[in-house]
């Protein structure tokens, strides 16, 4: 009888040490849900908000679970990524250190912070998230950029709608067919030695240019003039010592408007211009549309179920100029390629609307 006793007592430890070996064998992180409740209660599900739906959260062992739940505060105390996948979630209490995961304090980071002017660079917040998010763990994070690189590249609409959350101030655009937070206005733009922020007439944008000192002296020569990067000082329209740019193509000519596609509006800025596809009266003005009417140029695309214009291509503009269109239903811009945009084409100008269907029919 004792020998019984001690042969089921030992087969229960048996049992037991193997179920302690195979708990063993696995982290519960890299369970997926189903199989995370099936581990219950070695492991269980910690629910976790991230930054766009559909994310469930983490599977954790009890331990940490229960400390989290514990220890929970009102706000966001950290956030934590899945470096794999690249989903963040909100953290409102502690968690130990998880493999795969990365555990940081919510980025407070701004422009000023990092300091892009001081590398010959511009500052634009990049989103991190593929969807709009109040949350201080998923919000634009900002970058140094070589924006006249990206110019090159041709700013356009992407594929379709640029829904990321972006900073006070800035508003989402594409680049190169990435979203991209860039600023609005002239205060949040700081501009290198030797150039200003002007604003672009036509597209309420603003953009830095060389910046021309006028000295009306008529005995004013070189001697004491220090031009910016790429001008030098010489006799010009205004005096014997203006600063004028080296590029000959620039000091021939000032920009000529023929440049522009036929019936484009153009508006001349010095040595460079702005092609803008916009004519509010032109024959073939007033295309029908799904119980409307679109704009100059524009065709109505029953798809998408608005007035569209047509793309931005490699021969839409002059060889000199770069093409910009920021949606679908945007003008098309051709831009000189010494106007570098630091920010976006404005909200008011909008997709096809009432506003502009009661203009058109004014008109008539």
């Amino acid at each position: 009888m004792f020998l019984y006793k001690y042969k089921y007592l030992f087969l229960i430890l048996f049992i037991l040490l193997i179920v302690y070996k195979i708990n063993g064998l696995f982290q519960c992180e890299t369970l997926d849900p189903e199989l995370c409740l099936a581990s219950y209660p070695n492991c269980i599900p910690l629910i976790l908000k991230s930054c766009c739906a559909g994310q469930t959260g983490l599977c954790v062992d009890m331990d940490s679970a229960v400390d989290y739940v514990s220890n929970k505060k009102d706000k966001v105390t950290n956030c934590i990524k899945n470096i794999q996948t690249g989903i963040i979630f909100e953290l409102y209490g502690p968690l130990n250190s998880i493999p795969g995961f990365n555990i940081y304090p919510p980025p407070n980071e701004t422009c000023k912070d990092i300091g892009c002017e001081a590398k010959g660079l511009s500052c634009i917040y990049q989103p991190i998230a593929n969807c709009e998010s109040t949350s201080p763990c998923c919000q634009p994070q900002p970058i140094c950029s070589d924006f006249t690189k990206l110019l090159m590249s041709n700013i356009s609409h992407g594929r379709g709608n640029c829904d990321a959350q972006c900073p006070e101030g800035f508003n989402c655009r594409y680049i190169a067919d990435e979203e991209t937070c860039l600023p609005s206005k002239c205060d949040l733009v700081e501009c290198i030695a030797g150039t200003e922020c002007l604003p672009l007439k036509g597209l309420d944008i603003v953009s830095c240019f060389k910046k021309i000192e006028i000295n009306d002296s008529p005995n004013a020569n070189c001697d004491n003039v220090k031009c910016p990067n790429q001008f030098v000082c010489g006799k010009g329209v205004f005096s014997n010592a203006d600063c004028l740019p080296q590029d000959i193509d620039f000091i021939s000519e000032i920009f000529n408007c023929s440049k522009c596609p036929k019936d484009w509006k153009c508006d001349k800025f010095g040595w460079g211009g702005l092609c803008i596809e916009w004519k509010p009266s032109s024959p073939g003005d007033g295309v029908p549309c799904l119980g409307g009417f679109c704009l100059f140029n524009q065709y109505c695309n029953e798809t998408s179920q608005q007035c569209e214009f047509e793309r931005c291509t490699s021969t839409t503009c002059n060889k000199d100029m770069s093409c910009i269109q920021y949606q679908p239903s945007h003008p098309r811009v051709c831009s000189s390629t010494n106007i570098i945009p630091f920010t976006q084409i404005p909200d008011t100008i909008i997709p096809y609307s009432e506003r502009y269907k009661d203009q058109i029919r004014a008109q008539r």
